[in-house]
């Protein structure tokens, strides 16, 4: 794996419930349910300088293109937007 970025992984999970066995009577009226569950796993490297972590959010800039805002950022690591606020309209 790199030392030098983070790293992202997507996990994705199904717990599917047992079946009864042929010797056992199937009840009437039964309902099985499948859970699926998906999740993003971030890595960051031990090497990275946490100062650098700490400064993502001072680098974020914003462009407005029409209706569009967009975000740059010049490095490689990892950020994530929850909400954003335009006087008061809120986005998130």
């Amino acid at each position: 794996m790199p030392t030098d970025r983070e790293s992202v992984f997507f996990i994705s999970m199904k717990a599917i419930p047992a079946q009864a066995q042929n010797d056992q009577p199937q009840s009437v009226g039964q309902m099985a349910v499948t859970v699926v569950s998906n999740m993003k796993l971030f890595y960051r490297p031990a090497g990275l300088a946490k100062r650098a972590v700490a400064d993502v959010a001072c680098q974020l800039r914003f462009n407005r293109s029409g209706k569009e805002l967009i975000a740059n950022k010049p490095d490689s690591l990892l950020a994530h937007l929850f909400a954003a606020e335009n006087g008061p309209r809120r986005a998130g």
